[in-house]
C-alpha cells in the first residue's frame, strides 16, 4: 500500500493528520522540502511509514539536484533504524538512474 504523503511545512498539527489517516488504517508519510531539518520531522518519524527528503526545490521545472540534502537521509536513517532498508533499497534506485 502507497502511503498518503503530507508536505511537513504546510500542516499546522501534524499529529492529527497523522491520527486521522491511521484509523482509517492507512499508510502515511510527510515530505521535506530541502530547506527543512530533519529535526522537525524527527517527533513523528516512529509514527509514520515514509519520510521523502525533496532533492529539488520543488516547483520550479529542471531545478537542479542538491547533493547537501543526501545528509539528511543519513540523519533520518540514524534516528529510526528500521528504515534503513527501506532508505537502501530507495538510494539504488536513485543511483541507478
Amino acid at each position: 500500500m502507497i502511503p498518503s504523503l503530507f508536505i511537513l511545512e504546510s500542516c499546522e498539527k501534524p499529529e492529527d493528520i497523522i491520527r486521522s489517516v491511521k484509523e482509517k488504517d492507512k499508510r502515511i508519510g510527510f515530505a521535506i522540502n530541502p530547506e527543512t531539518a530533519v529535526h522537525n520531522v524527527k517527533p513523528y518519524l516512529d509514527e509514520i511509514d515514509q519520510l521523502l527528503v525533496m532533492t529539488v526545490n520543488p516547483g520550479f521545472y529542471g531545478s537542479k539536484f542538491l547533493p547537501e540534502t543526501l545528509s539528511k537521509i543519513s540523519e533520518a536513517r540514524k534516528i529510526n533504524q528500521t528504515w534503513i532498508s527501506r532508505l537502501t533499497v530507495a538510494l539504488r534506485l536513485i543511483q541507478s538512474n
